[in-house]
C-alpha cells in the first residue's frame, strides 16, 4: 500500500457507490469508525453478551 496514497471513503449502495475523497468527509468517517472500534467488544467479551441474548422474544 502506498502511504502517500489520500484516504478515501466509499459508500456502496443498490445500484451505484460514491467515493468520498474531501478531508471533512473523510475526517467524519474516520472519527466514526473510531467511536465504533472503541465501544466493540472485544472477542472475549462477545462469547458472554451472545450467550444472554433471549432468542425467544
Amino acid at each position: 500500500m502506498d502511504a502517500a496514497a489520500p484516504d478515501v471513503v466509499y459508500i456502496e449502495r443498490l445500484t451505484s457507490g460514491v467515493y468520498l475523497d474531501q478531508c471533512p468527509n473523510v475526517e467524519h468517517y474516520l472519527e466514526v469508525a473510531d467511536q465504533l472500534s472503541s465501544e466493540a467488544l472485544t472477542p472475549a467479551g462477545k462469547i458472554p453478551f451472545i450467550e444472554q441474548i433471549d432468542y425467544e422474544t
